[in-house]
Parts: structure tokens; C-alpha cells; sequence
């Protein structure tokens, strides 16, 4: 692994790939990797990360601080295959990376303040973004390479709490751009923790406005993961930070990926009411047609109602949820249409 200082990262890094490139008849086909880390060590937080891309890729380290100074232009990003921003940064570090001029994972999903990602208007609130205690997500989208082959409604242990004293702690964000939700929050799924964002994205400017004038260069993943936690992730959090990267090198396999659908397609509203005693209803606007489902899971993610399964037509709907057989609790309601999911939460009080 390689450790440059600001002025010769450039020149060590062209050689050493060359070098070994002379070395290896198949050293031309391992993708690069630019790990921005909040020290040149790497910060401790982030070493197992390092090992682990160490083993699939050519990895260069550059600190928040050498990306705000901006040593590196959109060039210099461009010498890379990808990116890989940890938490361990402070967020405003990675300004430059906006548009995504080469593709990007992010473990930072505090990096989805607007004037970094364009993933959301200006807020420094919490609104959109925040650090959280909990432990478990919920996949809600099985049918993309982002999944890693998870089912929906699998429940994800992304760090393991048992082996961290402090206890894991998860980042998340609240997109307001079309975007690829794969797994929630499984205690708020309105919190997204494992997400993509499609190369040609309309994103927020830095006017602040979303109106297609600032468009994603190249795809971008995200896991959330506080790099407090970074030690304690799982086996099944690196296959979803593997499947991560490979999509957005464009490299997804096992999965078949579809296409068409953007979150734009439906509009999904909260129930009413809510909370409710045995029946709420639930209305939803398509504004194109498609194959359209809208499901119930409990909290466990069982499915306990399928309230949808057809092709639908543009238009307004609104569907009764009759929960009379079912006990007192939080449940989740998720509509999908292609590739794309929304999932909200809804609590049954008798």
C-alpha cells in the first residue's frame, strides 16, 4: 500500500503502476482506488477498510485536508477507477467531489450535506443526515446488484455491537434526489443507510436548486457506517460494500439489473390515520404506467399483506389496509415500481 506526501503522490503513484504493469501480465486489469481517510496512516479507524481494498485493488491514501487544500483537481480524480470516502473525514473536506467526476462509495453519508454531494438542499439540522445508534437495517429492494443478493426483508447486522464496547453506530441520510434504496433503518425506515445514485442524477447546485443544471458524472454507493464501527463490520456488511463498488465500477454480476423506473414514477403518502386502530388507508400516485406492488411487512420484515401486484395506470389510488388479524405494533408499508422502493411506517394501536 502506498503513502505519498501532497507533492509526489502523482509521480509515486503513475510509477508504481507502471512498475507493476511490467511486472504482472494482468496488473493492467486491477482498478485503482483513492482512499480519502482523515489521516495519511491511514487514520486507525480505517486500516481494516485499507487491508481489505488492498487486497483487490492499487490504493492510494489522501487526507481530507489534501482534497480541501484542493491538491487534487477533476483530473487527478480521474486517474482513479474509483473513490472511497470514509467517515473518519470531516464532511466539508470533500467539496470538490460534487458531481461525482469519478465514481465514488461513501461510508460518509454525512458527506450527503448539500454542498458536497447535492443529495439535498442546504440543511445542517439533521433533517437529511445523521449519526445513529442502531444496529440493524432492512433490505427493501432485492431486485439490484446493490443488495448483494439479499432478499427483501432480510435484516442486516452491518457491524457486529457484540464486539464493539461502544456499540455500533451507523450513518444514514434522507435523499431528496432520485435515488436507489436498497436498506433502511429495520427501527425508522425513513432513514436509508445502503443506497446508490445513478450516473446523470439531477442534483442540487450550488444555487441550492435542483433543476438539472448539476447532473452526476458517474455512479455513486453508499454504506453507512460510522468509522468508530469500521473494526466490527461483518462479513455480510463487506458483501454489501463489495457489491457496493463493483456497481459503480459497472462490474455487478448475479443480480440482473432493472431499468426505466426513478423515483419521480410514484408518489407515496404517509397513511391515515396514523397511528390507527385496525384499518388505515394508503394512497400512492403513479404518474406514468407499470408494474406496481405495494406490500405490508411487520417489524420483523415478514410479509403480512400484499395489497398490490398488477400493472397499473397513471393516477391517484388510495387502498384500504384492513389489520383486524393483526396484533398492536409498528409495521412498514413499501410500494415498488421497476427498480425502485419506498418504504414508510405505519403503527397499529388497539
Amino acid at each position: 500500500m502506498l503513502k505519498c506526501d501532497k507533492l509526489s503522490w502523482l509521480l509515486v503513484f503513475v510509477v508504481m503502476a507502471s512498475l507493476l504493469s511490467l511486472g504482472s501480465p494482468n496488473a493492467q486489469d486491477v482498478k485503482t482506488c483513492l482512499f480519502i481517510s482523515e489521516e495519511a496512516g491511514p487514520h486507525p479507524n480505517d486500516e481494516i477498510l485499507v487491508d481489505w481494498l488492498d487486497q483487490q485493488y492499487i490504493v492510494e491514501i489522501a487526507t481530507g485536508d489534501d482534497i480541501n487544500s484542493h491538491l487534487f483537481t477533476a483530473d487527478d480524480f480521474k486517474e482513479f477507477d474509483f473513490v472511497f470516502v470514509s467517515e473518519s473525514i470531516s464532511s466539508s473536506d470533500t467539496d470538490d467531489l460534487k458531481g461525482a467526476p469519478t465514481p465514488i462509495f461513501y461510508t460518509e453519508l454525512w458527506s450527503s450535506k448539500w454542498d458536497i454531494t447535492g443529495w439535498v438542499p442546504t440543511n445542517t439540522s439533521g433533517t437529511y443526515y445523521e449519526n445513529s445508534p442502531e444496529k440493524v437495517v432492512f433490505i427493501v429492494n432485492e431486485d439490484h446488484p446493490l443488495a448483494a443478493g439479499f432478499s427483501a426483508g432480510t435484516e442486516i447486522t452491518i457491524s457486529d455491537s457484540t464486539l464493539d464496547p461502544n456499540g455500533a453506530i451507523l450513518t444514514y441520510s434522507v435523499p431528496q434526489i432520485d435515488f436507489i434504496n436498497i436498506a433502511v433503518l429495520a427501527a425508522d425506515p425513513t432513514r436509508t443507510v445502503v443506497m446508490g445514485v445513478e450516473k446523470g442524477t439531477a442534483l442540487y447546485n450550488a444555487e441550492n436548486v435542483n433543476d438539472g443544471s448539476l447532473v452526476s458524472e458517474n455512479r455513486c454507493a453508499a454504506v453507512g457506517i460510522n468509522a468508530t464501527s469500521n473494526t466490527f463490520i461483518t462479513d455480510d456488511g463487506f458483501k454489501l460494500i463489495d457489491a457496493g463498488i463493483k456497481w459503480i465500477l459497472g462490474e455487478e454480476t448475479g443480480v440482473e439489473e432493472k431499468t426505466g423506473a426513478s423515483p419521480g414514477n410514484f408518489v407515496l403518502e404517509q397513511n391515515y390515520p396514523n397511528p390507527f386502530n385496525s384499518a388505515t388507508n394508503i394512497s400512492f400516485t403513479l404518474t406514468k404506467p407499470g408494474h406496481t406492488s405495494l406490500t405490508v411487512h411487520n417489524a420483523l420484515g415478514q410479509l403480512v399483506a400484499t395489497l398490490i401486484d398488477e400493472n397499473m395506470s397513471a393516477g391517484t389510488y388510495a387502498v384500504n389496509f384492513d389489520a383486524t388479524d393483526l396484533p398492536s405494533g409498528v409495521y412498514l408499508y413499501q410500494i415498488s415500481f421497476g427498480e425502485f422502493t419506498q418504504v414508510k411506517k405505519m403503527i397499529n394501536m388497539k
